[in-house]
This record gives C-alpha cells, structure tokens and sequence, in this order.
C-alpha cells in the first residue's frame, strides 16, 4: 500500500456517561505512525466540572432524531491566544460524543467564551462508503451554556460525500533520521454572518474515523533514505461550517473551503508514555502549514474528493 495512502488510526477514548469505551492502539501497516487522539475532557456526571459544563443535544434536522456517538462527535475549541495569522484562530480542548436521550457534555478547562463544533453523519453505516457527513456545525457559546438542541443539516444543508486528505511527514536531522512526535490540525475559514467576522476553526473528524491529533514518524522501508515518517491520511467533513446566529438561524460562507494543514514537531522521549506531556518544540522550523495540494494547486475540499497534500519535510531535529 502507498504509503500516502495508508490510513494512520488513531488511539483514543470517548467518555460516555457513566463509562470509558477506550479503542485500541494501531499503527498504519506500512510503515507507520502511532497516533493518539485528542483526549476528552473531564465528564462533570464523572468528575465535577468547576468552570461550567457547556450541554446540548445533537439533532438532525430533516428528522428531529437524536443522534449518538456512531453519528455525531462534538469539539470544544479555544481561541489560541498565541495565534500568529490574520484571523482569530480556535483549536480544540476537549472532545465527547453525543448520546441519544441526554446530549453530550463538555468541561471548559476556564471560563470564557468557546466554539462548539459539531461533526455528523447521516447514517450509523460504515464510512466513508455507506455514509455522508453535515457541514460542520458552529456554536460560539460561554462556559455553562445550555445550548438545547443543536441541528445539523438545517435549512436543508444535506450531508455530502467526505473528502480524504492524505500527506506525507518526514524528519531528520544532521546525522540521519529522527522520531519526532508530530501535532496536525487541518483549519477552514468560517464567518458569523457579516463582513469582517472571519475566523479559522480546527475541522473536526467524522464519526468512526477520528482525524488525526498526534503521532509519530517511525523508520520503515517506505520511508526517504536517512530519514524517519509517517503516512497520513484522513477522513473530514466537506466545509465551509454552518454557523449558528445568535438571535436565531444560520450563516454559512458562499463558495468552496480551503483547508489548511498545520503539522508541529515536538521531541519525542519513549520514556513518557504519555505523549500529551511531550511539549519542547522540535526541528527547524518546529511548524510547518500548508494550503496546498501536491502538484502546487489549491488545497480545495469537494464532496468525495481524495486529495493528497504537499508533504511536510522536518530538518535539524534532535
């Protein structure tokens, strides 16, 4: 299997309401990366939530079904204080799926303003065959929010095809190659309905197939001589968002999204276990973005798309 397009899963946990279902641990077969997920945030019907949970149930529009962890993930993104682009920038903190009958719940780690983002799809069928995936749906809310009932797919904006995003990671350094753990973000632009009111967003994953938040390149007979990688690839719904106005109905951007990939190299100790703490950046540069595919053209995202993006070559690790 190409190693571009070998799909690298992810380990992680979705927090349930009175339980943890963890997956297991994979590693792509053809070469690959380890990859762990995002990591949920504390559930307050487990542990407490001091910053005031923000609530909600997921309902598809077309039938005012609740939907479940197989059909809807919610993210709760923060606006990243340390952002260095054009526009405000949120990246998430925490994950949870929604349950059928009772919503999903999300712990701010402060209080504060937040987007809640909300990936789903239109049937619990294997994807991406059997399934199509909403826009993702917006909500800027506050720390304790009771947002009720929040749609995907209103106003008759149906589920399309998911696009595939695939790309290449590498490091190294001056005497060979070097494993790195690699953070990746994929962003989209989105609005509130106005001029001006721009923003970027993390796109979140679809149900079944978490997108990739953290990984490893490893050495492996597909990888470029003197050098360590990963393959990735991964599954997203179709953009531009669909963003919730306060005083009631939906905005969305006119025309195609296009995605942007951020990849950050951190150094990797396979003494710690867990790679959440693994912070000290890595490599020259530590971030690398790109918008583009690999043959120089926009990175745009249509519905059933299998688009490969330019590869990310990290140098000067250690």
């Amino acid at each position: 299997m190409s190693p571009r397009l070998c799909t690298a899963l992810i380990r992680t946990s979705i927090l349930l309401a009175t339980f943890a279902i963890p997956s297991a641990a994979f590693l792509c077969g053809c070469g690959g990366a380890e990859t762990v997920g995002v990591r949920p945030s504390p559930h307050p019907v487990l542990q407490g939530c001091t910053s005031g949970e923000i609530t909600g149930v997921v309902v598809e529009a077309s039938t005012g079904q609740s939907l479940d962890g197989l059909r809807a993930i919610v993210t709760l993104q923060q606006l990243d204080s340390n952002n260095t682009t054009s526009l405000p920038t949120y990246r998430p903190v925490a994950v949870t799926s929604s349950i059928p009958g009772w919503g999903f719940s999300l712990c701010p780690p402060a209080p504060g303003r937040y987007l809640v983002v909300v990936s789903a799809l239109d049937s619990a069928q294997p994807i991406p065959q059997n399934a199509n995936a909403y826009p993702p749906t917006l909500i800027l809310a506050e720390a304790g929010a009771k947002l009720g009932n929040v749609l995907v797919g209103p106003e008759a904006r149906n589920a399309v095809r998911m696009v595939s995003i695939a790309h290449a990671v590498t490091s190294s350094g001056p005497s060979g190659g070097v494993i790195t753990l690699n953070r990746e973000t994929i962003f989209d632009v989105a609005d509130q309905g106005l001029p001006g009111t721009e923003f970027r967003y993390a796109v979140p994953s679809v149900p079944q197939n978490f997108a990739v938040a953290s990984y490893l390149t490893a050495f492996g007979n597909s990888c470029p001589a003197a050098a360590a990688c990963a393959p990735v690839n991964v599954i997203l719904p179709v953009g531009p968002a669909v963003f919730r106005l306060p005083g009631g109905g939906w905005a969305q951007r006119a025309g195609s999204s296009v995605y942007t990939v951020e990849v950050r190299a951190f150094v990797y100790d396979k003494a710690v276990s867990n790679l959440d703490r693994l912070t000290t950046p890595n490599c020259v540069p530590p971030v690398q973005n790109t918008s583009a595919q690999s043959n120089g053209t926009p990175l745009i995202v249509t519905p059933g798309a299998a688009l490969e993006a330019q590869s990310f070559d990290f140098v000067n690790c250690h």
